[in-house]
């Protein structure tokens, strides 16, 4: 147990340096951003303090309005500008090519 304790406290250490320096290089570096998330989780918190469930959640991430569907399509219309001007006239396309890719990960 006391072997835990000592290891534990030494990782606090190393962990809290580490967060510390993080925090550091993000002010440095990103300042006004992280001003504004900082403003965003508060403005959030207190919303949720007051059961004000109309205020977005920081945290959640925009939902994508690309779809695979849309994707495929701007790849069909590509190649078929180009194939109107008399390019990509043999062998397979890069929007083919990307449209099975595409497919073989949605499937895995």
């Amino acid at each position: 147990m006391l072997k835990k304790s000592i290891r534990g406290i030494s990782n606090l250490v190393v962990y809290t340096r580490a967060f510390s320096a993080f925090t550091d290089a993000l002010k440095e570096q990103h300042g006004r951003e992280l001003v504004d998330w900082e403003r965003m989780v508060r403005e959030w918190e207190q919303a949720m303090a007051r059961d004000d469930l109309g205020k977005e959640c920081p945290y959640d991430l925009p939902s994508s309005v690309i779809t695979l569907a849309k994707i495929k399509k701007a790849l069909a219309d590509e190649e078929h500008k180009r194939e109107k001007k008399g390019e990509n006239a043999e062998g397979t396309s890069m929007s083919t090519m990307l449209s099975e890719a595409l497919d073989i990960e949605e499937n895995q």
